[in-house]
């Protein structure tokens, strides 16, 4: 999203010092979640999967662009981009990573402010915006949180 995107280019502008790793990670939604209903489940398409994994590689594409733009050349970084399986739910899925690659930062993208009364209900209602609550909470390393800026 803009919000891992602007994460990310606050840590490569500037907060990355030489031999130091990058490791982006992007779990894609599970679309068979995403297409139950309660009455019935519909099979999945193959322009669905297709439009997804186009939409993985244009992620890819852009983390590698920020990596590139923004990491000063004379520093010795390496990007890894980690796309994950299908997520149910991308913040266990964060935190899990950072167990599996022993990360010494999670780094993450948040909203911070909501502009609006139906965008505060709507992500009530959803759960949405409390990935880096819970990443501050449960990441077993130290944790970064960028908020893109705002107009009040």
């Amino acid at each position: 999203s803009g919000y891992g995107f602007s994460a990310l280019r606050n840590v490569c502008s500037g907060h990355v010092a030489n031999g130091d790793e990058i490791i982006a990670m992007y779990f894609p939604p599970n679309l068979e979640l995403m297409m139950v209903q309660p009455s019935t489940v519909q099979p999945i398409s193959k322009e669905l999967y297709d439009a997804q994994h186009e939409h993985t590689v244009h992620i890819e594409t852009k983390c590698k662009e920020i990596v590139q733009k923004y990491v000063a050349k004379d520093k010795d970084v390496s990007f890894t981009m980690h796309v994950g399986e299908h997520s149910f739910s991308p913040r266990d899925d964060l935190v899990a990573e950072c167990y599996n690659t022993k990360a010494d930062v999670l780094v993450v993208g948040a909203k911070g402010l909501t502009h609006s009364l139906k965008e505060k209900i709507s992500d009530t209602l959803s759960g949405a915006g409390n990935v880096a609550d819970w990443v501050v909470h449960h990441a077993p390393c130290d944790t970064l949180v960028v908020k893109i800026p705002h107009e009040y």
